[in-house]
């Protein structure tokens, strides 16, 4: 069990986007409300970080707290409408613990007064499609080093983190194969790619620095989730498993049309007793970015589809608003959940998960947290990633043979 802290809601003015990463934040106002004084609405995600976020304030004449045994200060914001700019920066904490860091794209008003905004984080779509990359440059370089290029000459105010949280997956690609894409773009294919037999993601959290890193990369779970009621939605599909990845590309070094990787896993016929093969047809790659999305491809395979939803709540018996359930650490704390971020993981049964989407909701009392096994979309992967993909569709079905000297039927 947790006790809700109060949260503060420190409001700047807007980045300016001619002064760079570096410049200093310039406060405008700060409001800190008691519990239940402020309706809060976050989502952390995969490959955002900081999602979105809501707040509502309440209106002091609405504020009954007083029948139902609640003492909250009473408050009113009169000022909060000089104490707001369109792309405001601004910051949530709970307690001292940053919950939420964003810019202000929505304002809802009544009578006069703002009763509601909407902060979005700078890690999504919307922020990291200010300014296209533009180039015809042939060389290859790394998709780390490609992403962290575009990231510091495309966003005003993303800056990479250092070597431990924004790594390289190595994969080679032309500058070229990007040209006139966003930022956003290179981000979820990247993600998509990671590196041999690993899913990535990308998250922008405090300060706007962004995490470029594998999924579960470490072996210890940030918490250990009883598999009780509140674990919901459990659901576990073979479907999608295969024995073999068969990837037919263009080799973009050497002009080859028919190059061929292949990559297998003997375990699945010992554990399944049967193969089965999934042929792909793609367009023009290097041979280590064919390599990383058949290997990436093959481990996502092996194991069926596994996803449930972590649920919490606010327990009010005594009309307080303070007391949530949290979600179990190693250590055996709780943490409040409106602290655990997407991109964390959790252990379940005895087998680890990475958390894929956090919502945090105090109007409903409520909290959720989505987690399932690393299967990104291998097709939407190679969309991305060939220049002349028409014929993509060819093949994908593995119990349809197309080319009979080439692609095995499913056995």
């Amino acid at each position: 069990m947790t006790t809700q802290r109060p949260i503060t809601l420190a409001i700047y003015e807007p980045l300016d986007s001619r002064k760079g990463r570096n410049q200093a934040l310039k406060p405008l106002s700060q409001f800190v409300f008691a519990s239940g004084q402020c309706d809060l609405q976050l989502t952390t995600t995969l490959t955002e970080g900081f999602s979105a976020c809501k707040v509502g304030f309440l209106r002091q004449e609405l504020l009954r707290y007083a029948e139902l045994g609640r003492v909250p200060i009473p408050l009113r914001i009169p000022d909060l409408p000089q104490s707001v700019q369109w792309w405001s920066h601004v910051v949530v904490l709970s307690g001292g613990a940053t919950i939420f860091e964003g810019q202000v794209y929505e304002m809802d008003r009544d009578g006069g007064y703002i009763n509601g905004l909407v902060i979005g984080g700078y890690g999504t779509a919307d922020a990291l499609s200010e300014s296209p990359y533009l180039t015809n440059d042939l060389t290859l370089a790394t998709s780390g080093a490609i992403l962290r290029e575009v990231l510091l000459g495309q966003t005003n105010w993303v800056r990479p983190g250092d070597g431990t949280q924004f790594r390289d997956p190595g994969v080679a690609h032309q500058r070229s194969e990007f040209n006139g894409k966003y930022p956003v773009d290179l981000v979820h294919q990247f993600v998509q790619e990671g590196q041999v037999g690993t899913a990535w993601m990308f998250q922008v959290w405090e300060n706007r620095i962004a995490w470029f890193r594998p999924q579960l990369s470490g072996t210890r779970p940030d918490y250990v989730v009883p598999k009780d009621e509140r674990v919901t939605q459990w659901r576990e599909n073979i479907l999608k498993t295969y024995s073999d990845v068969w990837l037919q590309y263009q080799d973009i070094t050497d002009g080859n049309a028919d190059a061929i990787y292949k990559a297998t896993r003997s375990n699945y016929y010992q554990t399944y007793k049967r193969t089965r093969t999934w042929f792909v047809t793609a367009g023009q790659l290097s041979p280590s970015a064919a390599r990383s999305w058949a290997e990436s491809a093959i481990e996502f395979a092996q194991l069926p589809d596994v996803s449930g939803t972590i649920t919490r709540q606010r327990h009010d018996p005594l009309g307080t608003l303070t007391a949530w359930d949290g979600l179990e650490t190693v250590s055996g704390q709780s943490r409040a959940p409106e602290e655990v971020r997407a991109g964390e993981s959790a252990e379940i049964a005895g087998r680890l998960f990475v958390i894929q989407r956090t919502e945090y909701d105090s109007i409903q009392g409520t909290f959720t947290a989505q987690v399932g096994t690393v299967i990104p979309d291998m097709t939407e992967l190679l969309t991305a990633m060939g220049q002349d993909l028409k014929s993509l569709k060819r093949g994908i079905n593995p119990f349809i043979a197309t080319r009979d000297s080439v692609i095995p039927y499913v056995s």
